[in-house]
């Protein structure tokens, strides 16, 4: 069997799209029809719809601390910005996020300026930082929170360094889950500023 590698080009209205336009086409369209379907089943329909998931994921969680020892590992990601906004303070987080395969409700609900674990980088150079322990809805601390911000030195931008840290009993896929979630978490709040 051959096999042929080519590019396609589709003329429309005069402008030609490659392979990849078509594909943010699709991303585009997935995307509202996502934001309307989240949408029409409100917050508690689609807490409701997801229940399951979520408990499954409890479940997951509270074996992940059980087969751990005290130690955590981070799931660490650097982001470089070129454009940012400022709020006047997140204290709390309620959130509902898939890390890999675990589909997780949980809150941050003392997010600022706190004491840090003894495992988490001072980062003296970024002044603006925040901590919290990420908790399970029975109460659970499963996850330490440690995100820092400081303003590029050239003047164009921040750079934050987003840290998670989970038991070391972690499975692989999970921790690289949300190094991958922070990013396109730090990347849409940047995107909609």
């Amino acid at each position: 069997m051959r096999c042929f590698n080519f590019l396609a080009i589709i003329w429309l209205a005069s402008m030609a799209y490659g392979c990849s336009n078509a594909q943010n086409f699709e991303l585009s369209a997935s995307r509202r029809a996502l934001l309307l379907l989240k949408d029409r089943l409100t917050p508690s329909g689609l807490l409701k719809l997801l229940a399951k998931d979520i408990n499954d994921a409890d479940a997951a969680w509270h074996t992940i601390l059980a087969k751990s020892s005290a130690n955590r590992i981070p799931a660490k990601s650097t982001v470089h910005a070129t454009k940012a906004t400022t709020t006047n303070g997140i204290t709390s987080v309620d959130a509902v996020e898939t890390w890999a395969s675990l589909f997780t409700q949980y809150t941050i609900p003392n997010y600022g300026p706190g004491p840090k674990k003894a495992y988490m980088e001072k980062l003296s150079d970024f002044p603006f930082q925040a901590v919290g322990e990420a908790v399970l809805r029975d109460g659970t601390v499963f996850a330490d929170i440690h995100n820092s911000f400081r303003d590029k030195p050239d003047g164009c931008g921040i750079q934050a360094v987003l840290n998670v840290w989970v038991p070391d009993g972690a499975p692989r896929d999970v921790v690289e889950g949300m190094k991958q979630h922070q990013m396109v978490e730090f990347t849409n709040w940047l995107a909609f500023a």
